[in-house]
């Protein structure tokens, strides 16, 4: 997580400029089934990736009384979060090496994470903590990018060899394969993004049984 930490650190400043639009598709695709879900009251989220606290501020907005936690492994990022949230009581911003960041079983009515995986070297370990945190009947959202394209064939290839931070990424199958071992949870839908004539990525909306 060394790695992970130094690069988000000096992209921090002007990470939302840079990659909102990549950043967006699941974004929105996410806030939209949560919108659509009844929950009772007060709703339970984390977002653990939180970056800067973009999209734990999207939550907030259509999700006013939720308790909201999130996770980032960048204390640069959570600098950019925490002016986004200054004074808000129901919101708790913590810097932690997410790959080992342990968290109580069952407590969220949603557990989201954008774009983590490909950092995690346990992928597995890491989902299964992911699910254990959800309540029964939890939402968990997972999105990555997808090895679906020879250009990212071959930006996965320079990935793993030279990004220290990179361990990672799957194709579609493989990542639903993976997503499929878990005897606990469902997968309610999937969806694809091409946000741009190289990027390639996938999500999952999945539910704990």
């Amino acid at each position: 997580m060394t790695a992970v930490q130094t690069d988000y650190n000096n992209i921090a400043a002007f990470y939302e400029d840079k990659w909102t639009s990549f950043l967006h598709p699941a974004r929105e695709w996410t806030l939209e089934r949560i919108t659509n879900t009844a929950f009772s009251k007060p709703i339970n989220i984390i977002d653990l990736g939180c970056g800067t606290g973009a999209f734990l501020q999207s939550l907030r907005h259509c999700q006013p009384d939720a308790l909201l936690t999130g996770i980032d492994t960048s204390s640069a990022m959570l600098v950019q979060a925490q002016m986004r949230f200054k004074g808000d009581k129901d919101t708790t911003l913590e810097q932690s090496d997410i790959e080992n960041f342990n968290m109580d079983d069952e407590i969220y009515d949603v557990v989201s994470c954008h774009y983590v995986l490909h950092h995690i070297k346990r992928q597995k370990e890491f989902i299964s903590k992911m699910i254990k945190a959800a309540k029964p009947g939890g939402d968990i959202f997972i999105a990555d990018y997808t090895i679906d394209s020879l250009p990212m064939i071959v930006g996965e290839i320079y990935w793993r060899l030279f990004l220290k931070s990179h361990h990672k990424a799957h194709s579609g199958r493989r990542l639903a394969n993976m997503l499929e071992q878990f005897a606990n949870i469902r997968i309610l839908e999937k969806a694809f993004f091409a946000p741009d004539r190289f990027w390639r990525q996938q999500i999952y909306h999945l539910q704990k049984i």
